[in-house]
């Protein structure tokens, strides 16, 4: 797995990137904030049915349609793909479609020419649609409600990874002015979606 610093672009996940807090903290939280309370009925267990893994992002919009890998920690902050075409979704945290807050991030560039899959997440917009594939060929709709740019070392833990009172996704990518000494960026760009109801 790669750091969130990768090729010079990485994702520093705002809270958890070149700073003191780790993702370790954030998933402990997570562990107590997510625990389901399973009821008994007629001495049997019941338990709602559980989405499976993430599969493909797609972002009509942007004309994206990639890939996601299940990624976990690298030196305590969240691993990101160890290419420019995959999402690396967090694995420790919520699965797309549960309650609570499923985060993915990808490269924006090499800081070059290189272009990476969210290039151009910095165009969407609140009403936008993303589309959430598992690996059992259900796809769910979420639809972007705001975008927020963070200071490249902002603690916004909560905010990203914690929020439990909906069904969420968050995308994170690079933003603003290139650093060449720190092989990043300046910015942390955060697109927040919610599910679409029927």
């Amino acid at each position: 797995m790669n750091r969130l610093v990768y090729g010079g672009i990485g994702i520093l996940l705002l809270a958890v990137g070149i700073g003191p807090i780790h993702l370790v903290e954030i998933q402990e939280k997570a562990t107590l904030s997510h625990s389901v309370a399973i009821s008994k009925v007629s001495a049997q267990v019941t338990k709602p049915l559980q989405p499976a893994e993430p599969k493909r992002l797609i972002i009509p919009v942007l004309n994206v349609n990639a890939p996601i890998q299940s990624m976990g920690l690298d030196e305590g902050k969240m691993a990101v793909p160890n290419n420019f075409s995959d999402i690396g979704w967090y694995k420790y945290g919520t699965i797309p479609g549960n309650k609570g807050s499923a985060v993915m991030g990808a490269h924006v560039d090499n800081g070059g020419s290189v272009r990476g899959v969210f290039k151009y997440l910095k165009d969407v917009a609140p009403g936008d649609d993303i589309y959430v594939t598992d690996t059992e060929g259900t796809t769910r709709h979420f639809r972007v409600s705001d975008r927020k740019v963070y200071p490249y070392q902002t603690k916004i833990t909560d905010e990203v990874f914690l929020q439990n009172d909906k069904v969420r996704l968050n995308l994170i990518t690079c933003h603003g002015k290139f650093l060449p000494k720190e092989n990043t960026y300046n910015q942390r760009l955060v697109v927040f979606a919610e599910l679409v109801t029927s």
